[in-house]
């Protein structure tokens, strides 16, 4: 048997700031480096990036926003390369990428740990746990710093950590990783992040505590500075951010050459759904002995859980770029007590939808609390279990809800630019919609109506009832996500009408509280909805005036 040769893998990470041309060529020359890992790319939907097709590589990237986020894995052609599968963050914060590299098995992860998006890097750890194979080699810009006193200096006479920095360590912790240069450079003081009077090492490379023993160098590396900083005669780097280099030792195994595959075509639609939230769902299903009409129990599911995992992830986005569903995948049988049974997959996918639904509803709840007016309290709740709803109400809360929620954010960021000094607010510009509200209607692109006649993948996984009515399955994980949301229009509906009142969600209840002397006429939402909806005082239950019955 052949035995295997040691060959050595360069590997760059490099904040690139939105350069549109950033000099790739030139440093993979300069630092024979083979690989890189780009942050802040922001590729959006409809720009058009060299980054997205290089010459002489292999680009794999997030789409997100054109103005922000957005990470980039390259790798240069001639490297011995065989693509097996990727994943990419719905928000820009990372993309993995599986494959194998001098025929040996690696998991590489780039990523853009944003200040706003604190849930990424929990996302991330929980995916990592159960896919990462091979070699685990993860870097990016993280925000943060792992020492103060080691990786930071600054003129304050305090310094404090970043937010990012509990979520952090937690990820480091579980997925047992090193910071590569602090194992490579213990005594070694040294930055990649420059901002006026503050110096900070928040690049990094980071691998298992076993894989170590392979690095051969990891050395901090200035960006060159453009023909325009030369003549003008500043001395500052191109950028903030430095590029950071690894080398790494990699066993080859012979005749790799043969399995060499090229890369499909990306796809470039923001917000493509990924294997973390699919993982994550098929890891919360609870077996209860039942199988869908095709046959196939949770269990068998959760056994092979990795593979399962790459397969619905490309049938899901497919799902979503057709706006097609296979004849039987909305297929279910029913038990005595009207509770259906769905297949497995349909239980995946509409799970999948409702926790990104739950999204825009967790928004609304983080705006305000309740002050407690008036002596009464009088709720509102459905009569019954809802069956179906009326599709033009539904599609027209949500809707109202985006366009609500897009408002809210907006006000929020403006607020907030009260404090800045007029030249700052000039440079502004107009009004932009919040980075966290970009992130709500990114997760709903193509699954709920972002216009009235847009096509959405929401009104063909609903069963039609009648024309205009929408079934509401019992056992469905989309029917409480709907419900829940078509509560919270109903509560701003209210308090939009009837100014004197205060009204709230209590989802735990499914009720909508309202603080007034007086019931609200509820005829018009009932009309509306084509849901019997009943309003009650504490210990005095009474039907609306007028209830409507389908």
């Amino acid at each position: 048997m052949e035995s295997s040769k040691e060959q050595t893998l360069c590997f760059v990470s490099w904040n690139i700031c939105g350069q549109k041309t950033p000099n790739i060529d030139q440093y993979s020359k300069e630092l024979k480096a083979e690989i890189f890992f780009l942050q802040e790319t922001r590729i959006g939907p409809e720009s058009d990036m060299p980054l997205e097709k290089p010459k002489g590589w292999q680009s794999f990237f997030t789409v997100y926003d054109s103005k922000s986020k957005g990470v980039a894995i390259l790798i240069k052609d001639g490297v011995p390369f065989q693509y097996i599968s990727h994943d990419e963050d719905y928000s820009g914060g990372y993309v993995v990428l599986f494959c194998r590299l001098h025929g040996e098995l690696f998991t590489l992860v780039n990523v853009y740990n944003h200040k706003d998006d604190k849930e990424m890097l929990y996302r991330l750890q929980e995916y990592l746990r159960e896919a990462a194979e091979g070699v685990l080699v993860v870097g990016g810009d993280f925000n943060t710093v792992l020492d103060l006193s080691c990786d930071r200096t600054s003129k304050a006479n305090t310094v404090h950590h970043t937010p990012q920095w509990g979520p952090f360590k937690k990820f480091t912790a579980s997925l047992n990783l090193m910071d590569t240069w602090a194992y490579f450079h213990p005594t070694v003081k040294a930055f990649t992040y420059y901002q006026k009077d503050s110096y900070s090492r928040i690049d990094m490379f980071l691998l298992c505590e076993d894989n170590l023993e392979r690095i051969k160098h990891v050395k901090i590396q200035e960006a060159k500075r453009t023909e325009d900083q030369i003549k003008s005669g500043k001395k500052e780097t191109v950028q903030d951010h430095l590029l950071l280099l690894m080398c790494l030792k990699v066993k080859e195994v012979p005749n790799v050459a043969s399995q060499l595959q090229k890369f499909h075509e990306p796809d470039r639609r923001a917000g493509k759904i990924n294997g973390a939230e699919i993982l994550s769902v098929i890891k919360s299903l609870t077996d209860s002995g039942h199988k869908g009409p095709n046959g196939k129990s949770v269990q068998t599911y959760k056994n092979s859980c990795c593979q399962f995992t790459e397969i619905l992830k490309t049938c899901f986005n497919s799902f979503i770029k057709s706006y097609q569903l296979p004849p039987d995948f909305k297929a279910s049988s029913s038990t005595s007590d009207g509770r259906k049974h769905f297949n497995v997959d349909y239980l995946i996918f509409t799970m999948v939808l409702a926790k990104r639904l739950n999204v825009l509803l967790e928004a609304f709840s983080e705006e305000r609390s309740q002050k407690n007016t008036c002596d009464l309290c009088y709720c509102v709740k459905f009569a019954e279990k809802p069956k179906k709803i009326k599709w033009t109400f539904l599609k027209n809360s949500l809707l109202y809800l985006l366009e609500k929620c897009n408002k809210s954010k907006v006000e929020e960021k403006q607020s907030a630019e009260k404090t800045q000094n007029e030249s700052q607010k000039k440079k502004k510009g107009k009004q932009k919609t919040s980075k966290k509200s970009k992130n709500i209607n990114t997760l709903l692109k193509g699954l709920i109506p972002m216009e009235t006649e847009e096509r959405n993948m929401l009104e063909d996984i609903i069963p039609k009832a009648s024309d205009d009515f929408r079934e509401l399955q019992e056992g469905c994980p989309l029917t409480r996500s709907i419900l829940g949301l078509v509560l919270k229009y109903l509560e701003l509906r209210i308090n939009e009408k009837y100014e004197k009142y205060t009204a709230h969600v209590c989802h735990s209840r499914q009720v909508v509280v309202i603080y007034e002397n007086s019931s609200p006429d509820l005829k018009c939402l009932c009309e509306e909805s084509g849901i019997e909806l009943i309003c009650f005082q504490l210990g005095n239950l009474q039907t609306c005036e007028n209830p409507v019955h389908d």
